[in-house]
């Protein structure tokens, strides 16, 4: 819904953060996607592990429950 919401707004850009603390995970999911920028219709893909969001159910458990990554939109 908030990536619905962005584009609505005219948004055309998302950006993969992280919390940026100690107990971010210590993936090699985590670690590749954080600060990745990207069109806000594509999907963010490391290997075979897609996701649109944090929290997105195609990525593994282990990558997506209790995760505090967010997203922010822009347009450069």
């Amino acid at each position: 819904a908030k990536v619905e919401q962005a584009k609505f707004e005219g948004w055309t850009k998302k950006t993969w953060n992280t919390q940026g603390d100690d107990r971010v995970r210590k993936t090699r999911w985590h670690n590749w996607a954080a600060n990745k920028t990207i069109d806000i219709d594509d999907d963010f893909v490391l290997g075979k592990m897609k996701a649109s969001a944090p929290g997105d159910m195609r990525l593994p458990p282990g990558e997506r429950i209790n995760c505090r990554c967010y997203l922010v939109f822009s347009n450069s």
